[in-house]
């Protein structure tokens, strides 16, 4: 075989293989020790929307159970967002007097980097902004709580 048809399978195979991303996941774990899991992914579906979940587990001591707790944000919602530091907003909207906002906001950490020689702005930790008006409070003090740090909890999804 001739390098340039091994040069033409790896480059077809490599193209074969690449994959899109489709969203992130966030997801802090501080069980079992009195502590919660907390996961938010965001995930495009077949139709080009978005689903956002919010999931959180915990180890109830007083009735001796696991307690899981599912929370569809959003199941048909358009997003954007930058794939790389994971900071944007969903919107979803079934009438105008049902309208839901979901932002994803950061921390910004500068530094400088010497071999650009220019000043570097990078997101640290993903925060949110959730408003629906017809919602109860609990979603929106869940969610107005949560924190993730993007270096050690968030990660992209492919498919």
């Amino acid at each position: 075989m001739t390098k340039c048809a091994v040069l033409l399978i790896l480059l077809v195979s490599t193209f074969a293989q690449a994959k899109e991303i489709v969203g992130f996941q966030c997801r802090i774990d501080e069980r079992p020790v009195d502590g919660m899991l907390q996961e938010l992914t965001l995930k495009k579906n077949s139709d080009q929307t978005y689903s956002v979940k919010l999931k959180q587990a915990y180890y109830n001591r007083e009735k001796g159970k696991a307690v899981e707790t599912i929370y569809n944000i959003f199941s048909q919602a358009n997003c954007e967002y930058d794939i790389k530091s994971f900071l944007g907003n969903c919107f979803q909207s079934s009438s105008k007097e049902d309208q839901t906002y979901l932002v994803f906001t950061g921390e910004i950490i500068r530094y400088y980097d010497s071999s650009k020689q220019k000043t570097v702005e990078l997101p640290e930790q993903l925060k949110f902004a959730y408003m629906n008006f017809n919602d109860e409070q609990s979603l929106t003090e869940k969610l107005k709580n949560l924190s993730f740090d993007l270096n050690e909890n968030c990660s992209s999804i492919e498919e």
